[in-house]
């Protein structure tokens, strides 16, 4: 059941999905959304199905400002309320805000001279906890690499320091008239890592695309995002994932299949280290004892998918600090990796 409230139009639509999130971190978020009044903005909440508060603040926040459209949807998942936001969407624009993070005060008036760009893409730059990363290596990166080259070495292999601002879908623009034409979606199946999906679908069609020095988005890194939060399902999740690619690789690579083999080594590996790692087994919430969990640890890297690519990946397929966990891994030093993410836990708080 999915029911809209709110019927605006306007030349930029911002999505944002909600789920169980922070009420502080809420209102923040939706407050910097129409700081400004008389925008031509439409602000598009969905309450994907909260048990919480989130609905009620939603409602609240769409009878102040009529620029405030709000979708009430059973849980079906991050991607499923990206999804809907975008079918109800109105505007020329699409834009992607996460609900627990916010934008400038005056976010519109920073993009509102490239509203009238003839690009499909726009990309800007972000801040990460209020530090500004990377907006003039983006910039470079997309007017040097192939389109192939986005959709393998940036996206699935996550092989460059950039690779995670290309990744998402927060701070960019997008023309609805092009993600409607080449019927471009989030996929539901996914909690993690869908909006490289989302990205690579994008990349796949061969985008105009154009990135611009200015700052007006706020990415909040904290522990209880999901990419973050403990969860034991993970593998579950890594073998979906490397199956929605599978149904991909046919689409963007040009390569020959002794490299697509590797590439798919390399995002074996890089599942186990960025998602497998960090939030099963070490994050800090894994009660399990050290013992049990290093015996999982060495069942884990010894199947015969996981032992294939340890052997195949050279340390050096991979960027830092990547690398030197891989070699870690090979040596099976199950303590160091351990102490390794306990100290990475204790500096990040």
């Amino acid at each position: 059941m999915v029911n809209v409230v709110g019927t605006e139009t306007a030349d930029i639509s911002v999505i944002v999905p909600i789920y169980m999130i922070n009420e502080n971190y809420l209102r923040t978020c939706i407050e910097s959304l129409i700081a400004v009044k008389d925008t031509p903005v439409e602000v598009i909440l969905v309450d994907d199905g909260s048990p919480d508060n989130c609905g009620e603040i939603c409602d609240e926040y769409a009878g102040r400002d009529d620029r405030i459209r709000v979708i009430h949807q059973v849980n079906m998942g991050v991607s499923a309320a990206r999804n809907n936001g975008m079918a109800a969407a109105k505007g020329k624009w699409l834009c992607f805000v996460d609900a627990d993070d916010w934008v400038e005060w005056d976010y519109y008036e920073m993009l509102a001279p490239y509203t009238q760009s003839l690009c499909d893409v726009i990309m800007f730059g972000c801040y990460m906890n209020n530090k500004k990363v990377h907006s003039e290596e983006l910039k470079t990166l997309l007017q040097t690499v192939s389109y192939e080259d986005l959709c393998w070495r940036w996206v699935l292999l996550n092989k460059y320091k950039v690779s995670g601002q290309i990744c998402a879908q927060c701070y960019k623009l997008f023309s609805r008239e092009f993600i409607a034409k080449h019927k471009i979606r989030f996929e539901p199946g996914l909690w993690m890592r869908e909006d490289g999906m989302f990205m690579l679908d994008v990349f796949i069609k061969s985008p105009k695309m154009d990135h611009f020095d200015v700052y007006y988005y706020h990415y909040r890194i904290h522990m209880l995002s999901v990419c973050r939060s403990y969860n034991p399902d993970i593998f579950e999740w890594a073998n979906a994932y490397k199956t929605y690619i599978y149904k991909r690789i046919s689409l963007y690579t040009p390569y020959e299949s002794k490299k697509n083999e590797l590439n798919f080594d390399i995002l074996t590996l890089s599942l186990l280290q960025s998602e497998c790692n960090r939030i099963y087994f070490f994050h800090i919430d894994n009660t399990k004892s050290y013992k049990l969990r290093r015996d999982e640890f060495l069942e884990h890297i010894t199947e015969s998918q996981m032992k294939k690519a340890i052997k195949n990946v050279k340390v050096r397929e991979l960027r830092c600090p990547h690398t030197f966990i891989l070699l870690l891994i090979k040596l099976r030093w199950f303590f160091m990796l351990n102490f390794m993410y306990k100290v990475r836990y204790w500096l990040a708080h």
